[in-house]
């Protein structure tokens, strides 16, 4: 019988996509198949290990599928450790199969619950930013707010020492935490080692999400504010998930190939109705141009027969030739109006909704997405 051994490595130290496993791999499955002698038997005996969060030096995770006839568990931690760190995550064995399309289905099918465990859980590595920032924001109240993690309504507004977060990641062991807590925790790094780089002593919210949230009344300035706030923020996100993590599909992603582009929002605050709305859609730009958002207020959501959206049809089948971005008005209405409007984490929620929708059309995501409702974020636990 013959078999194939698939391994993912996600660090930096290969320059070519496709390369040849290290020879240690066969150590872990030297002894899967050797009392095995049909080919059904050879087809279900297979387990697979996985290490960590799939990024390099995370901590050594070990998921066996109980449906399956577990590995013999004397694997030798030296080349456990090894392999771990030398960015190798998680490999899979499956029985050789004689179709050409064959390596690309297995590939492809671990490869789509894999993103699809990440994108629920929301935790792709991302560089400083906003979007980075509330992930390390939840960590930041986690380890210094003693019941921060029991009251999903629970917010945090004052400023956070970064020296007392400093404090706390030192005494933290990162094998008590969830991968998603992990997660959250690695990006608190990252924006700490960003703020102290720019002088700053204390990571502190932005004065938008603040006054939104801090204000038993909000104004109507304050939502709109708030609102440009939140999808500046998850269009700076996405971009930063897209050129990170998928360069190669950006060009068949909806949002990803119409970019750069002015998001347009209309802000309808609440009336006798306490409802809040807001609706958006996408304005194409020139390439070479910077994305950017342009809010304002209004008394109703933008209508799709006005002057100015049929001039943006119009814009784009210039610029966008072909391009189905505006097919549908998008429009956010929350009834009764609260604090959580938009969601707790709000730039978290819009940027994965966009990548979640993108990748959804092209197959790579199945099921719908898995929203986090208004009041917590259930996969940062």
């Amino acid at each position: 019988m013959t078999y194939l051994q698939i391994g993912w490595n996600y660090s930096d130290n290969f320059s070519d996509s496709a390369v040849e496993l290290p020879p240690e791999i066969n150590s872990l499955w030297e002894n899967t198949f050797q009392e095995n002698d049909s080919e059904e038997d050879l087809v279900t005996t297979h387990s697979q290990i996985s290490w960590g969060s799939q990024q390099p030096n995370s901590n050594p995770r070990v998921e066996e599928n109980h449906e399956n006839i577990s590995k013999d568990n004397d694997i030798s931690k030296s080349i456990e450790s090894k392999l771990i760190d030398s960015g190798w995550t998680s490999f899979n064995l499956s029985l050789f199969r004689n179709q050409a399309s064959w390596p690309w289905q297995k590939v492809i099918q671990s490869s789509v619950g894999s993103l699809a465990q990440y994108l629920h859980e929301r935790r792709l590595p991302v560089y400083p930013g906003l979007l980075s920032f509330e992930a390390a924001w939840h960590a930041a109240c986690a380890l210094t707010r003693k019941d921060y993690l029991r009251y999903s309504n629970y917010f945090v507004f004052a400023p956070i020492s970064i020296a007392t977060i400093e404090l706390k990641l030192a005494e933290s062991i990162d094998s008590r935490f969830s991968l998603m807590m992990q997660y959250c925790i690695n990006q608190l790094k990252v924006e700490v080692e960003c703020a102290k780089q720019q002088g700053e002593t204390h990571l502190q919210q932005a004065k938008a999400f603040q006054n939104f949230k801090r204000n038993s009344i909000a104004s109507p300035e304050i939502l709109l504010a708030y609102a440009a706030y939140v999808f500046e923020g998850a269009l700076i996100g996405y971009q930063q998930l897209v050129d990170r993590w998928f360069p190669n599909l950006a060009s068949n992603f909806q949002l990803g190939s119409y970019l750069p582009a002015r998001l347009i929002g209309t802000v309808v605050p609440p009336a006798q109705d306490s409802k809040v709305k807001v609706d958006y859609y996408w304005e194409p730009l020139p390439n070479g141009q910077r994305s950017h958002v342009d809010f304002k207020l209004g008394d109703q959501t933008s209508s799709e027969d006005s002057p100015h959206y049929q001039a943006v049809l119009g814009q784009q089948k210039l610029l966008r030739p072909g391009h189905q971005m505006n097919r549908y008005h998008n429009v956010y209405t929350c009834h009764p109006f609260g604090k959580h409007w938009l969601g707790k984490n709000p730039i978290t929620e819009l940027t994965y909704q966009w990548l979640w929708e993108d990748l959804a059309r092209l197959k790579w995501v199945k099921d719908s997405f898995n929203h986090a409702g208004s009041y917590g974020c259930s996969y940062w636990r």
